[in-house]
C-alpha cells in the first residue's frame, strides 16, 4: 500500500500480520494464516527489501513521514528509528509464532532467523 506515493512502514503496515495473529490468539483459528500465508511472505519480503535497500535498521528514520512516533507528551518522544525497528521486530516474532502454530516450519524458520538478525 502506498499513501501519498510513500511505501508502508513497519508500524502502519503491521496491522495485516497483527490481525492474523490476534485471530489465532482470540479464537484459535489458523484459517486467516493459512488463507493469507503467501501474502504474509510477500509482506515480509517487501519489508525486508525496504530495510536492506534503505541501508539497514539505522536508516529506518527515513520512514518518518507517518505519525506513529508522535506521543501525547512531546518530551518522551522516541526516535523514528526505534519505533520502526521495534514494530518490524515485533511483527517478525508474531509471524513466526503463528507460522509455528500452523506447523509451517519453513516460514517460521525464515521469520525467526530474520528476527534474530534484527534484535
Amino acid at each position: 500500500y502506498r499513501y501519498g506515493a510513500r511505501p508502508a512502514d513497519p508500524s502502519w503496515s503491521s496491522t495485516f500480520p497483527f490481525v492474523i495473529n490476534a485471530r489465532y490468539n482470540m479464537g484459535g483459528s489458523l484459517y486467516p494464516y493459512i488463507k493469507h500465508r503467501d501474502a504474509l511472505m510477500k509482506y515480509f519480503k517487501n519489508m525486508n527489501d525496504q530495510v536492506t535497500q534503505g541501508g539497514g535498521i539505522p536508516n529506518m528514520a527515513k520512514w518518518g513521514y507517518y505519525g506513529d512516533w508522535v506521543p501525547a507528551n512531546e518530551t518522551q518522544k522516541p526516535s523514528i528509528t526505534f519505533t520502526s525497528a521495534a514494530n518490524y521486530l515485533n511483527t517478525l516474532k508474531l509471524m513466526a509464532t503463528v507460522a509455528e502454530k500452523a506447523n509451517d516450519t519453513d516460514y517460521a524458520a525464515i521469520y525467526t532467523q530474520k528476527a534474530g538478525e534484527v534484535s
